[in-house]
C-alpha cells in the first residue's frame, strides 16, 4: 500500500503536461470561444480561491503576535 505522504512523480508529470497542452490550446482558440471559458474559470475557480486568501489574511491580522527579542525572552524568564 502506498503511503499518502509520498509524492507520485508520474502523476505530477502527467498533470504538468496536461496543463501545458491545455494552455497551448487555449492560446490558439478564437476570442469568441476563449472569453466565455476564461470568465467561467474566473468565477468558478479564481474567485473562491481569492476569497479564501482574503479570509486567511484577515484572520492572521485579527490575532497579532508580539515578537520578542532574545533579550526580552531572557528578561521574561528571569523576572518573576
Amino acid at each position: 500500500m502506498a503511503r499518502l505522504g509520498r509524492s507520485n512523480n508520474r502523476l505530477d508529470s502527467t498533470v504538468l503536461v496536461a496543463c501545458a497542452v491545455l494552455s497551448l490550446i487555449a492560446l490558439v482558440l478564437p476570442t469568441q470561444v476563449r472569453e466565455p471559458i476564461a470568465s467561467g474559470l474566473r468565477r468558478g475557480i479564481l474567485a473562491p480561491m481569492l476569497r479564501l486568501q482574503q479570509r486567511a489574511e484577515e484572520s492572521r491580522r485579527a490575532f497579532p503576535r508580539k515578537r520578542y527579542t532574545a533579550a526580552e525572552c531572557v528578561t521574561n524568564l528571569v523576572s518573576p
